[in-house]
């Protein structure tokens, strides 16, 4: 199957453009925020060659197509008319959950980014 092939049927699958809030990609995984989940047919997708599997994740509906998906992201996004970004430019939207792990996660990071470097010098000086 063809990239233009692919890309059409992967979007047929997850419910047509219309279902599509946005999509973006990562190395190997097309990633999908869905309007509708339940009008995704993950059984057809995971049936479809050129699929490798389907994930979904972090709100997210992933398709798994391998190296090849650049070119069946941009194939996919031709005539689309959503709120689609490439993946260097993704802002996560996260839940209220989300949010409040983030920004846990913020909080230590920032409390133990400037003990990092006294930590690996005691660490070489205690050798």
């Amino acid at each position: 199957m063809n990239d233009k092939a692919l890309s059409s049927q992967i979007l047929e699958l997850v419910g047509g453009s219309t279902n599509v809030d946005s999509v973006f990609h990562c190395a190997t995984r097309l990633r999908f925020q869905l309007k509708d989940r339940k009008k995704a047919n993950k059984e057809e997708l995971l049936k479809t060659p050129g699929i490798i599997t389907v994930v979904e994740s972090s709100g997210q509906f992933q398709v798994v197509v391998g190296n090849n998906v650049g070119p069946i992201y941009e194939k996919m996004i031709e005539g689309m008319s959503i709120g689609n970004t490439d993946s260097s430019s993704k802002k996560e939207e996260s839940s209220g959950k989300n949010k409040l792990l983030g920004k846990a996660v913020d909080i230590i990071s920032s409390i133990f980014s400037p003990m990092l470097g006294a930590l690996a010098g005691a660490r070489l000086l205690k050798d």
